[in-house]
């Protein structure tokens, strides 16, 4: 019966009023900080796995190995690649206990083969260089703009992934081709080296 409003003075009122509302006032503010501080803590915890884990940012598909001396190297494609651009990681691992300088006069060229080896896509890479410093893993990044679906032949249309949803009759209808990508590397004094990712997508 206490909470119940009972005939008050026009001053009492408005304290009575200010008493009902405060309590939830307080209430919304603490949620509110509350909220903020885990956006904060995932935001902070995200940042930690990034530091700790720098492979998070690339896909599970992996090319070939290949071993030049002390060096062994690979690429995958990175999951920060966009609609209008395609990127991968070169990774290089050192695994001697000298430093090694890698990519100075370096060719490097792209390309994405049909499964009946009609090449859809070829491009130039510049690399520049880099210091891989004993037994460390470095990587360059290797980007390049996509060429548009439309502009490809019905073969080569496959480079895209065909999206889960929707299934529109165009895609539940196109002929699936197996399509390879290839980053050749013309190194000084030890020739041309093929790495390959086999079925990959943009």
């Amino acid at each position: 019966m206490s909470s119940q409003y009972h005939s008050r003075s026009p001053e009492e009122f408005r304290k009575y009023v200010q008493d009902l509302h405060r309590p939830k006032k307080k209430k919304s503010w603490r949620n509110a900080l509350l909220f903020i501080d885990l956006l904060l803590l995932m935001f902070v915890l995200y940042l930690a796995s990034k530091a700790m884990n720098p492979t998070s940012e690339i896909n599970q598909k992996i090319s070939n190995k290949i071993r030049l001396n002390s060096l062994e190297m690979y690429y995958t494609a990175s999951k920060t690649s966009t609609e209008n651009e395609m990127v991968y990681f070169l990774f290089l691992k050192n695994t001697s206990s000298e430093a090694i300088d890698f990519g100075k006069n370096l060719k490097a060229s792209y390309q994405i083969i049909s499964e009946k080896n009609k090449i859809c896509f070829e491009k130039e890479l510049t690399t520049g260089s880099i210091k891989i410093g004993p037994n460390q893993l470095e990587n360059m990044i290797l980007s390049f703009p996509k060429v548009p679906e439309s502009s490809l032949e019905d073969e080569c249309k496959n480079i895209y992934r065909t999206p889960a949803f929707p299934k529109t009759i165009y895609n539940i209808r196109k002929k699936k081709y197996r399509m390879d990508s290839h980053i050749y590397l013309d190194i000084p004094g030890e020739g041309r080296k093929d790495l390959y990712i086999t079925d990959d997508r943009w």
